[in-house]
């Protein structure tokens, strides 16, 4: 069967087992999860100074759960905010538009084994080491399996209402949370076919007695959905680096595998899981390397955008084309070499990789979206946290003139901060839309759903629209929301705000020149 052959029967299988889940759980089939039909609203604003209390401590947590900290409910649906690149007033739409395609850009999943002995939770606090130790964290694989029953909502109504569903997912990089193996295979069969899957390392815990086919603790097996639908690759510091920092080395792997933690980690042996040095072993928590991570994307179905080349250098930076149409994704492998969190671009890879990249799309007359996980602003040396200078590497304003120079580039499409955020990156040849995606662990726990329409008035429009992951039907996930709320609200969590014209948003970008 060939890959295509391959989505098509998934996405009726998908279809024929969404149905039937739909009818029992109640949810009704006029739900959409995109959010400019309707909105979460947490019922408490997010605290200035954060609550003395812990939310990923068990007795804490059941506290602040019990005054409402957790609690959201449906609220109005956000409209599009239109935005002309340099300005001047919003086109009128032509007679003949076209589709180029659409897509669903799914950030910062950060795939999270919290057991594992590589866990830093002792040092755990509100700012800058909030992500130490979340109280949903546990939850990461029933949220990720919620946000494929919204994508594959909202590729049936997008058939309904334009003929045409949705073309791939393109993940945004931080796909797991610590480098280990274990998490990667997590990702993998919950982005794959229908599947029964387990997220528990070490011992085989059951804290909340039950399982199939109810499951009611995050460590039973669960049917996941799948994705029936191809998706790509981007590979983000938390994918390649323990914690999103550091390079794997002897005594971490030692560490990761055996019964031992430092930082502590999680004892899913106790409702709860209360925090504990001592742990269950388990061999699939080693460390991935680079070239050991683009292998295994690689040899999973049709490799996700990464081939031979990528998986030998370790850097996955790559393009593909969307099915039927004049847009050409470009991947930029930003992750660092020697460590830290920030992003890089080595100098040798613009020249050498990405030119070429943009040269081959402007002579094929294709138009451009490139991605990565870092935004412009958090390019830098390596030089950060965990690790080393790297002489080469370029600028943000070096960056921002690359792409200012690119005629048929259309938009930059990033992550890392966890939060929408769209800015107006300043090059030496003009403009360009930089629109970064939250992250599905934190909240607001979505996505984005990119559609590409040449307008037929000189303009083409990116409409971006943040995505709910859909937790009707599945109690864990929705406990996983739930934490994930609280989290933000009692203020430990970073600050992820934005405003309208950050999320739902209709960016108009002057038509490339050529046919």
């Amino acid at each position: 069967m060939t890959e295509s052959s391959r989505f098509v029967v998934g996405r009726i299988g998908w279809a024929l087992g969404a149905a039937l889940a739909l009818g029992a759980c109640g949810e009704s089939s006029a739900f959409d999860p995109r959010t400019d039909h309707a909105t979460r609203v947490p019922h408490q604003p997010r605290l200035d100074t954060p609550d003395p209390r812990n939310a990923s401590r068990v007795d804490e947590r059941e506290s602040l759960l019990a005054e409402g900290w957790g609690e959201a409910s449906p609220g109005p649906g956000e409209p599009h905010v239109a935005r002309v690149l340099g300005g001047g007033p919003v086109p009128v739409t032509g007679a003949q538009p076209v589709r180029l395609g659409a897509f669903v850009h799914l950030a910062d999943i950060q795939l999270t084994d919290d057991e594992s002995p590589g866990r830093v939770a002792r040092i755990d606090g509100p700012g800058v080491t909030s992500a130490a130790y979340r109280p949903q964290d546990a939850y990461s694989c029933h949220l990720l399996a919620a946000m494929t029953r919204s994508i594959h909502t909202v590729d049936a109504a997008l058939h309904d209402e334009h003929g045409a569903g949705l073309d791939f997912v393109l993940l945004g990089g931080d796909n797991i949370d610590n480098a280990q193996t274990n998490e990667l295979r997590y990702l993998q069969e919950l982005l794959g076919p229908a599947a029964i899957v387990e997220c528990d390392s070490g011992a085989d815990d059951d804290p909340v007695p039950g399982t199939q086919p109810d499951p009611n603790d995050p460590k039973d097996p669960f049917d996941a959905p799948g994705l029936a639908l191809p998706y790509y690759w981007v590979t983000g510091n938390h994918d390649v680096l323990v914690q999103g920092n550091l390079v794997p080395n002897a005594l971490s792997q030692a560490e990761v595998v055996g019964g031992t933690s430092i930082g502590f980690a999680r004892d899913w042996s106790q409702p709860g899981g209360p925090l504990r040095r001592t742990l269950a072993p388990d061999s699939e928590r080693a460390y991935l390397s680079r070239e050991g991570l683009l292998e295994a994307v690689m040899a999973d179905g049709f490799g996700h955008g990464v081939g031979a080349e990528q998986a030998a250098s370790g850097r996955a930076t790559y393009a593909f084309d969307v099915p039927d149409s004049r847009l050409r994704i470009v991947v930029v492998d930003t992750s660092v070499p020697r460590g830290a969190a920030g992003g890089v671009i080595p100098r040798a890879e613009l020249e050498g990789t990405i030119r070429p990249l943009f040269d081959a799309a402007a002579a094929d007359g294709k138009w451009v979206i490139v991605t990565a996980h870092h935004a412009s602003a958090s390019l830098g040396d390596g030089s950060g946290t965990g690790g080393a200078l790297e002489a080469d590497a370029i600028t943000p304003d070096e960056w921002n003139d690359f792409l200012s120079a690119q005629p048929h580039l259309l938009l930059s499409l990033v992550a890392h901060s966890h939060r929408h955020r769209l800015n107006e990156l300043s090059g030496a040849e003009g403009p360009v839309f930089e629109l970064l995606t939250a992250s599905l662990l934190d909240s607001p726990h979505q996505a984005r759903v990119i559609e590409v329409t040449d307008e037929d008035n000189g303009f083409v429009r990116v409409r971006a629209t943040c995505l709910d992951a859909s937790v009707q039907g599945d109690p864990v996930a929705a406990e996983g929301l739930r934490l994930g709320v609280l989290d933000y609200a009692v203020g430990w969590a970073d600050a992820s705000e934005s405003t309208p014209g950050d999320r739902n948003v209709d960016l108009y970008v002057p038509r490339p020149a050529g046919p």
